[in-house]
């Protein structure tokens, strides 16, 4: 992702370097760093030939210094984060505060990642009913990075267990139905961002389904209109690497 770094050595050893970001410039860049190489101090050595000496420099496709930040390290790598933002989920209408904790293990594009989030309605506001909604949803789920631009993209699929609840019985005088458990499936993209400190800043949109909601209705009790079978939200973010 950081470019290819290509290296000319002249006989008497010494040598100069330039990185490519642009395979369309990797004919000119490598005749024009051969051409650029000091006179040897052997004088029989062989002068630049004239296609050498016309090739064209395509300055914008030649960065010298250290590759990307954004370059994948082959090394194994593991990251702890925070999230938060807001979520939104159907066919029972509701919005909700969302937090999420997330760890990641890194091996060059692969990624296995572990989450954990919260979600509530914060009362009855959020909710379509006359209820009150929160969600605990854990994670585990392993994915692929992409490079975009300067940034990078990971996209993780995340098997899932929910426990949730849409029914704190907030008007009654009865004890309130208790939370369900449930299978889900979710989709993750994280758009992040390195600095030279090490840490990340990101920005990640998410959704998740309840594939047993799409058949039959779950409820916290029978008079409760039915559990979310989607959700989808999205959360700005901090990293850094631990190891």
């Amino acid at each position: 992702p950081g470019g290819v770094q290509l290296s000319a050595t002249s006989a008497d050893g010494r040598h100069t370097t330039r990185l490519l970001t642009r395979v369309t410039a990797l004919t000119p860049t490598a005749l024009g760093i051969v051409a650029s190489l000091p006179p040897d101090s052997n004088p029989a050595s062989q002068t630049p030939t004239p296609d050498e000496k016309l090739a064209p420099r395509n300055e914008s496709a030649i960065v010298d210094g250290a590759p990307s930040k954004q370059s994948t390290d082959p090394t194994p790598q593991i990251w702890l984060g925070a999230a938060t933002g807001v979520r939104i989920a159907a066919p029972t209408l509701l919005g909700m505060l969302d937090i999420e904790g997330r760890m990641g293990f890194e091996a060059g594009r692969w990624l296995v990642v572990a989450s954990f989030r919260y979600g509530t309605s914060l009362g009855e506001s959020g909710v379509s009913t006359d209820d009150s909604y929160y969600e605990l949803v854990g994670a585990l789920g392993v994915g692929r990075r992409f490079s975009v631009g300067s940034s990078v993209l990971d996209v993780v699929i995340l098997p899932a267990l929910a426990r949730a609840s849409l029914d704190y019985n907030d008007d009654d005088d009865g004890p309130s139905a208790g939370p369900r458990t449930e299978a889900r499936v979710g989709t993750s993209f994280c758009w992040w961002t390195a600095f030279g400190d090490g840490s990340r800043i990101n920005l990640t949109a998410d959704t998740d389904v309840a594939p047993y909601g799409f058949f039959r209705g779950v409820r916290t009790a029978v008079s409760e209109p039915p559990m979310p079978v989607w959700t989808i939200g999205l959360r700005l973010g901090a990293s850094g690497r631990i190891l």
